[in-house]
């Protein structure tokens, strides 16, 4: 549970991030 629970972290984490390289460039 804890696994899934840092997995969809860590994905939130990734998209947000890609979302701001792709708004600045």
């Amino acid at each position: 549970m804890s696994q899934k629970l840092s997995l969809v972290a860590w994905v939130t984490m990734t998209i947000k991030r890609y979302i701001i390289y792709v708004y600045f460039f």
